[in-house]
């Protein structure tokens, strides 16, 4: 099973997300947008993308709000999604800063122009942050690749940042973990005390055989 995360907009915000999930680069999780979307500087270097194309003609999507029922109609790229997820049966959810009534943006296709429809609802859940679809992920069984995120396995300290990434602790063995913030791309693993460093890790969590460094430390 993959998470799927629908990119509709990009602003501020949902680049900062992205830049996000590019350091982690998580094999389970795959992003999906448009080709509009796909050709902005933010993802277009992005190797793994789905990218919805195809004709929308004579076909509209529309937004219901839960709580008002008021229909909008929104963007063609979700008359798209919609075949993408009833012919792969994709998990997916949405990364946007805006939000929607119970966290969920709900939305159909035309009824008009197109026999039988509207036959369902798509209610999909939106996020504001990739660490939260992230743990959505490994919630439902969507993700098992590495991460600190993983609140079964790591949990967050009161540690002063480093290089202004969070230091997590590992449930298991006690060490402690932090991103890289100046590659961004492996951890650094320290010991229950934070005196001796273990070595580096990279993104699946796999440590780098004589990567410890003596001159590294952390104050708890």
């Amino acid at each position: 099973m993959m998470l799927n995360v629908f990119i509709e907009h990009i602003n501020d915000e949902i680049k900062d997300q992205i830049k996000i999930a590019r350091r982690h680069r998580l094999k389970d999780i795959k992003l999906v947008c448009d080709e509009n979307i796909r050709r902005t500087p933010s993802i277009c270097n992005f190797k793994d993308v789905i990218t919805l194309k195809g004709s929308t003609s004579g076909v509209n999507s529309y937004c219901w709000n839960v709580e008002t029922s008021a229909v909008i109609c929104i963007q063609n790229s979700f008359v798209l999604l919609t075949k993408l997820i009833d012919s792969n049966k994709l998990n997916c959810v949405i990364l946007d800063s805006n939000t929607y009534p119970k966290d969920r943006k709900s939305f159909f296709l035309d009824a008009i122009h197109c026999d039988n429809l509207p036959n369902q609802f798509y209610n999909l859940p939106v996020f504001h942050t990739y660490a939260d679809i992230i743990n959505y992920g490994v919630e439902k069984g969507f993700v098992k690749s590495f991460c600190l995120e993983d609140k079964n396995s790591f949990q967050k300290t009161t540690i002063a940042p480093v290089q202004g990434q969070i230091v997590y602790k590992n449930l298991k063995t006690g060490y402690y973990w932090y991103l890289d913030n100046f590659h961004k791309d492996h951890y650094e693993v320290f010991d229950q005390t934070g005196k001796n460093h273990l070595g580096e890790a990279d993104m699946n969590g796999n440590l780098f055989p004589n990567s410890a460094d003596k001159n590294k430390h952390i104050t708890l």
